[in-house]
C-alpha cells in the first residue's frame, strides 16, 4: 500500500492554531535600561559639569517630562574655570516589541525655549542601537555655549527656560512606532 499525502493539506494543518503579526512595533517607550528601573525617562548628564545631572528617576511619575528649576546664582559657581559651554548627553534603552531598527532623536523645542542670545544647537549623529545607554548616549547631544565678553560669561535670567525633547522610533517589516516624547524642563530662577 502506498500512502500519499496532499500537500495542500499538511499546509493547513501546519498554519493551524499559528498567528501571524502584521503590525509596527508595539509598547514602544524609552527607558533608563532594558527592564526594572525607570520607564517614560531618560538619563542626562553634562559633558563640561554635573550642575544639569539627573537619572530620570522623577520622569516616569510625570508622564515622561521633568520640570527642574535651577537657581542661576550656582550658575557661575558651577561653571567656574570650565568652559562657558554644557553639552548635553541623553542615555536611554528603547523598549519595544516586534522591533527589528531603531532610531533615536534629540531636539529642541525652539518655541518654549527662551534662553537670550545663548548660542544652542543639536549636534552628533542619531544612534541605531535599541541600548543607548553607554558613553554616547543615543548619539544627538545639545551644545549650549553660554555668551560672554569683558564682561565675564552671560548666564540665563530669571525666568528664561531650556526645553529639550529625546524621542525613539521602533521599526519593522511592517512599520514604525514612536515612542512617546520625553521632555527635560529647565526654569531658571
Amino acid at each position: 500500500m502506498i500512502k500519499m499525502f496532499m500537500p495542500a493539506i499538511i499546509g493547513t494543518i501546519a498554519q493551524e492554531g499559528q498567528t501571524a503579526t502584521a503590525s509596527a512595533p508595539t509598547n514602544v517607550s524609552i527607558a533608563t535600561s532594558s527592564s526594572g528601573n525607570y520607564d517614560d525617562a531618560v538619563v542626562m548628564t553634562g559633558d563640561i559639569t554635573n550642575f544639569f545631572d539627573f537619572d530620570g528617576s522623577t520622569m516616569s511619575s510625570n508622564s515622561g517630562s521633568d520640570v527642574m528649576q535651577l537657581q542661576i546664582n550656582q550658575m557661575a559657581t558651577a561653571y567656574s574655570g570650565q568652559s562657558p559651554q554644557e553639552i548635553f548627553t541623553f542615555k536611554g534603552y528603547c523598549r519595544a516589541t516586534g522591533a527589528t531598527s531603531f532610531l533615536w532623536d534629540v531636539s529642541i523645542d525652539t518655541t518654549n525655549t527662551n534662553v537670550n542670545n545663548l548660542s544652542l544647537g543639536v549636534t552628533g549623529t542619531a544612534s541605531t542601537s535599541q541600548d543607548a545607554t553607554g558613553t554616547n548616549g543615543v548619539g544627538e547631544k545639545v551644545q549650549w555655549a553660554f555668551a560672554g565678553g569683558k564682561g565675564g560669561t552671560v548666564y540665563p535670567e530669571e525666568g528664561m527656560e531650556l526645553r529639550m525633547k529625546v524621542n525613539c522610533t521602533a521599526t519593522n517589516a511592517h512599520g514604525s512606532t514612536d515612542a512617546d516624547e520625553l521632555t527635560i524642563h529647565y526654569v531658571f530662577e
